[in-house]
């Protein structure tokens, strides 16, 4: 998995610091969070350092719900997802790539949930976020 880049605790994220991290992925960066922020107006994000990752990570919310979880890496950003293994039907029933939908099926456990992460430099990617998104807000616990 790629190493986090943003690892000094003294140094909070801003749009500045990501942008020069992402590069190109910036307007990636910029379209995700428009469209959260519109159809969900009720999103927060949060960056937040963690000592046990050692880097910074936004934690993105809504009504207290955590939905995802997004790092910076090498030219682009991470987003991940943990939902329940009782969801793994209707996670693979959603409009989302094959390569996503192998991920969740193949992909990594933690306890009794599906950690899916992806990897976001490419507009298509986007769909993926979105749809995942849509359904973590949608779920009750």
């Amino acid at each position: 998995m790629e190493p986090c880049l943003l690892t000094d605790p003294n140094v909070k994220p801003n749009d500045e610091v990501v942008f020069a991290e992402i590069g190109k992925s910036a307007p990636l960066w910029v379209a995700l969070f428009e469209r959260t922020r519109t159809k969900f107006p009720t999103v927060e994000e949060e960056w937040n350092y963690y000592r046990d990752t050692k880097c910074w990570l936004m934690k993105v919310t809504t009504k207290k719900k955590t939905i995802m979880w997004v790092s910076i890496i090498k030219g682009a950003f991470r987003c991940t997802f943990y939902f329940p293994e009782r969801f793994l039907d209707q996670l693979l029933a959603l409009p989302i790539s094959d390569e996503v939908k192998l991920s969740i099926r193949d992909g990594k456990r933690v306890g009794k949930s599906i950690a899916i992460a992806l990897i976001i430099n490419k507009r298509k990617q986007l769909n993926d976020v979105h749809e995942l998104f849509r359904m973590k807000v949608s779920l009750n616990g």
